[in-house]
């Protein structure tokens, strides 16, 4: 129940907009309807409250893994918050399994090479072998800096970090861009918004490799080989560039040793999968036994 500021009239709120009742009726009727229009104009401009909490719910309920550092732990999950409030499709996970069909469009019935970013990919030869298969999906900042390692051609990025949209440009024009971490504040700017096109690995696939990794956060090249292997039908997935940390990322000056990744926990998962009937993965390019 409302009061009518000018004539005293008696407002009764129910599902729809307000109704006057009473002498201003008329009036009413004209208030009425104008709410209606805004919030016609409000649901066109943005997604409800509902769909935004739902988003933030999901953000919270991440299962992080408890290695990481308590004060980067909270200022992620700040900045995650932010991001489901302003761009809850990022974090819807049905429309993005919806959007991911592309991807399974895209390399059904087709070989793919899965190309990873370790140095030593770079002083080999395997370039050609890169380039032979129907599509290659790389990483990050992982761009071709040497053909005759890396191959030249980049059907499909995916991204879990921060890399700016005029690089993508550069480097990779026409690629599918794929996000496969859950922290969707590192979108750049045209990618959170829309501006570019992006797909995003659901965050319950996300979950699901955590609990399989032993409470380790997922590397994107295992997020992306878990959507291939388990959730497309490409002929065969081969990959290169993987070594479990052997030798560093070849865009960084130094070899990283941080603490989200497990090298070893991810070589073992995947040499699991590939003992699997069924599962199409090629990893003889790729250094598979222990470390040592």
């Amino acid at each position: 129940m409302c009061t009518d500021p000018q004539s005293g009239a008696i407002c009764e709120v129910g599902d729809g907009a307000p109704e006057l009742t009473g002498s201003k009726r008329g009036t009413g009727m004209a208030l009425s309807n104008q709410a209606d229009a805004r919030n016609d104009r409000a649901a066109m401009q943005a997604p409800t409250l509902n769909y935004r909490l739902a988003a933030l719910i999901k953000v919270w309920s991440v299962a992080w893994p408890t290695r990481a550092a308590l004060k980067h732990k909270l200022r992620t999950l700040r900045m995650n918050s932010v991001t489901a409030l302003r761009h809850p499709h990022l974090f819807d996970d049905d429309l993005q399994r919806q959007e991911l069909r592309r991807l399974a469009n895209l390399v059904q019935g087709k070989t793919v090479a899965v190309v990873g970013n370790a140095q030593c990919l770079l002083e080999t030869s395997a370039g050609s072998d890169i380039d032979r298969h129907d599509a290659i999906i790389r990483f990050n900042r992982g761009f071709v800096v040497a053909p005759s390692g890396q191959g030249t051609r980049t059907e499909v990025q995916c991204l879990a970090w921060k890399v700016p949209a005029a690089d993508l440009d550069r480097h990779c024009p026409g690629a599918l861009i794929v996000y496969a971490s859950p922290i969707r504040s590192y979108l750049n700017v045209e990618l959170r918004r829309g501006a570019k096109d992006c797909i995003c690995i659901p965050l319950s696939d996300w979950r699901q490799l955590v609990g399989a990794l032993g409470n380790w956060r997922p590397s994107a090249g295992l997020v992306i080989l878990d959507y291939l292997l388990h959730r497309t039908e490409a002929a065969r997935v081969s990959i290169f560039g993987f070594d479990w940390k052997r030798t560093k990322t070849f865009y960084h000056q130094s070899k990283v040793q941080g603490e989200w990744h497990s090298g070893e926990a991810e070589r073992k998962l995947l040499l699991r999968w590939g003992s699997q009937q069924g599962i199409r993965l090629d990893f003889s390019n790729c250094p598979m036994g222990p470390p040592g």
